[in-house]
């Protein structure tokens, strides 16, 4: 692809070059963090076990690890002190400890259980944690989203995320209400179209933070800090 676009040959270089290349470049830009991680040989043994199809929609451990290591290159975006560490990331914010407990949403019927799961993880370690979700296998597979502008783009994957967090408010509080889990990220990523962009073609995001009514006001104010942190657009995956 590359020699074609070299050159200047772009009739050689075909949709499914295009998508390839979102996909490599997506997983790339991740594997990056991997100099953050104190096992990185573990990190990236993880990354390599499975598919890595970010198109399809089969679950595997190398999935699962890309999402830790892309929330990783997220909260470091927004200069959040993180590293890899149980539960599954180490934070950092406001002089106390965070953990994050990351995992992939595979079903819609299966969120009662990732949450179970996620919770159990968070209360062995640290003051209080955050679950953070990753919904981009819930999007139909083999598919890419259009939007005509990037605002648009980033508009339809926060609906995504807030419909989701309408969807699962129940769950949600039945599991974050008695313990220290105390919010939930969740965060969309797909391979889109967006039509009055530069470069058509492009990894987008979008990340939505949720939190339990009625927590003690230090931990408030401490999540309204992180959410303050985490508020500004992030749209490149």
């Amino acid at each position: 692809m590359s020699d074609s676009w070299d050159r200047g040959a772009k009739e050689e270089v075909t949709f499914a070059h295009l998508l390839a290349a979102a996909q490599v470049e997506r997983i790339a830009t991740a594997a990056l963090s991997i100099v953050q991680c104190a096992a990185q040989e573990g990190t990236l043994r993880g990354l390599l076990t499975g598919s890595l199809d970010l198109l399809g929609r089969e679950q595997s451990k190398a999935k699962d690890t890309l999402w830790e290591l892309e929330l990783l290159r997220i909260l470091v975006h927004h200069k959040i002190d993180a590293t890899l560490g149980e539960p599954d990331l180490s934070v950092q914010f406001s002089g106390s400890p965070v953990g994050f407990a990351c995992k992939k949403i595979y079903s819609e019927g299966n969120v009662s259980k990732v949450l179970s799961n996620a919770v159990s993880q968070i209360e062995r370690e640290g003051e209080f944690g955050i679950i953070a979700l990753n919904l981009d296998d819930l999007l139909p597979a083999n598919a890419i989203l259009k939007a005509p502008t990037l605002s648009a783009m980033s508009s339809m994957l926060e609906d995504r995320n807030n419909f989701f967090l309408r969807t699962h408010e129940r769950h949600l509080r039945k599991y974050l209400t008695p313990g220290r889990a105390i919010s939930v990220l969740v965060s969309c990523a797909a391979i889109a179209d967006v039509e009055n962009a530069e470069n058509r073609f492009m990894n987008t995001r979008q990340t939505t933070v949720w939190q339990i009514p009625g927590i003690p006001d230090a931990k408030a104010e401490k999540m309204n800090r992180f959410i303050a942190a985490m508020s500004s657009q992030y749209v490149a995956a």
